[in-house]
């Protein structure tokens, strides 16, 4: 019989675990503002569209008022909730163009970074002439063989084909990526897969978007005009100014993944203050401190505090702030802890009473809440689990729709981009081949490949993939021997961040559009959409 103490005892934590994340959402909110006064009117390195603005205003004007709106009757409440979540949705079609331009950045210095790599390995005279092609083969075979489930071995199929040259009439190519879907896909509901083939496009056909270029048009433009220039065109001096140049927008990107991450968190800190039903009185009652961090940090939002005073304050506000939000946040980690050992004990949580049942929900929700972060959040395609699985006219359908996008996209690009991209695709998907036709093929690639540059080239992107994935490559007596600490195949594949060129080629399992696709198997299709 389920212990009734331990009921209550759980019931009890899970209530106090939420009050804490609360209590820091209301404080979190207010570091977020002290953060954004440091950092004053030049936040970003491009200009900010006005409609960020007005998301970033709206967050203020909320909390503003917040005390006052904790107290509202609980229809106005849920009016409150409603516009902050659609303030959630503004940001994400928002933050969906800034994927495509990371997908886009990742693209160029992937094709950039293989020209320096093969230059370089011309340069140092290294090739795939000393590799031991029987035991290269060998480990390739053992790293998908030792899959531990069909997903993974499909999916480390995809990741071995994203390293191989892209040497395949069009038509088929579009025909095993069309069976890839299917894998990925098979028994999924159709708004599982509209959300999901709508997400792949950020990478496989960016500029789709119809918001693509309002948003940092800079950054498009400069993007648009960069995608024509050819690398093997361009001397070494202007390769290396034109990947300097990728990096450089690749850290400004992130800089905008950084602050939209921080509006986002913003917008989830107000929806979990309106969805619990704690007042302004409650929140604070534990610390008077905190009241007055919300009352301080309102007058420097309202002006009421002049610049010299604002400049002179803000440092000794920040670490108030930090002294108030540490403890919070602990003592929140400390009781879901103990909560968790407490379900451990249990016998049946079925059996918890449904009072019970709902409070341990609520914990979990508002827990993934307060953590989530905003591209996980972009990329949940979770559904509820009763939605039928979409017939085969509509899979069809949808998977036609998103093939004519992407081949729409790709056939705009030079052949040398072209083919990357079409690279990385296959490299973001599962493969339908059985791991012969996988070796097969790449065999044939490899044999194909007259370049010894090349070669090596292939042999170190896929070194890359065994030690992303943790594969311990297959070691040879007389490496053995010698202490030689490569993969295994007699060839230093020069593992790490890059190919030995200084630069990093995003080289792996991405798909260029920094999202890791692969690890993971939550949504039945062998891609994780949840990145953390």
């Amino acid at each position: 019989m389920q212990d009734i103490r331990l009921e209550e005892k759980m019931r009890n934590l899970a209530a106090s675990y939420i009050y804490q994340d609360a209590v820091s959402s209301l404080l979190l909110l207010l570091v977020s503002v002290t953060e954004d006064m440091e950092k004053g009117e030049q936040a970003l390195p491009f200009p900010i569209h006005e409609d960020i603005l007005t998301l970033k205003k709206e967050v203020l004007d909320m909390l503003i008022t917040l005390e006052d709106k904790l107290g509202t009757e609980e229809e106005e409440r849920s009016a409150l909730l409603e516009k902050c979540v659609a303030m959630k949705e503004k940001l994400f079609s928002i933050y969906e163009t800034v994927c495509s331009y990371t997908s886009q950045c990742n693209l160029l210095m992937t094709v950039a970074g293989d020209e320096i790599c093969l230059r370089k390995y011309k340069e140092e005279k290294i090739s795939g002439d000393g590799v031991d092609w029987s035991l290269f083969y060998a480990d390739c075979r053992a790293f998908l063989e030792s899959s531990e489930s069909i997903w993974e071995k499909q999916n480390r199929m995809g990741m071995l084909l994203g390293c191989l040259p892209m040497r395949v009439a069009r038509e088929k190519y579009y025909g095993k990526i069309q069976d890839s879907l299917r894998m990925a896909f098979a028994g999924q509901s159709k708004e599982f897969i509209e959300k999901s083939l709508r997400s792949f496009l950020y990478f496989s056909a960016p500029t789709d978007n119809t918001l693509y270029g309002k948003y940092f048009p800079e950054i498009a433009e400069w993007l648009q005009k960069k995608t024509q220039i050819l690398p093997y065109k361009l001397e070494n001096e202007e390769l290396k100014e034109l990947y300097d140049e990728l990096t450089g927008l690749a850290e400004s990107l992130g800089e905008i993944q950084d602050y939209f991450d921080c509006l986002f968190h913003d917008i989830q800190s107000l929806i979990l203050l309106l969805y619990l039903t704690f007042n302004f009185a409650e929140l604070t009652e534990g610390d008077s401190a905190h009241a007055d961090l919300y009352y301080t940090i309102c007058e420097f939002i309202k002006g009421e505090a002049d610049e010299t005073e604002r400049e002179a304050y803000l440092e000794v506000l920040n670490e108030r702030l930090e002294r108030a939000l540490v403890p919070v946040l602990d003592k929140a980690n400390d009781i879901y802890g103990e909560a968790q050992k407490l379900l451990q004990k249990a016998e049946n949580t079925e059996a918890f009473s449904e009072d019970t049942q709902k409070m341990l929900f609520s914990m979990e929700f508002i827990r993934e809440c307060f953590y989530i972060e905003l591209e996980e959040a972009l990329f949940d395609v979770r559904f509820v689990e009763e939605l039928p699985p979409a017939s085969e006219e509509e899979k069809e359908r949808l998977f036609a729709e998103f093939i004519q996008k992407t081949r729409a996209y790709l056939e705009t690009l030079p052949p040398t981009v072209r083919k990357a991209a079409m690279r990385n695709l296959s490299g973001a998907l599962p493969s339908s081949d059985s791991v012969e036709d996988m070796m097969a093929h790449l065999i044939n690639i490899v044999d194909e490949t007259i370049s010894p540059e090349e070669k090596a080239v292939i042999v170190n992107k896929i070194g890359t993939v065994f030690e992303e994935n943790g594969y311990e490559p297959i070691v040879s007596e007389a490496e053995t021997e010698e202490g030689h600490d490569s993969c295994g195949c007699g060839h230093d594949h020069h593992h790490g961040d890059s190919c030995g060129c200084g630069h990093n080629h995003h080289h792996g399992d991405s798909c260029g559009c920094g999202h890791d696709h692969h690890h993971g198997d939550n949504c039945g299709c062998g891609h994780d959409h949840h990145h953390e």
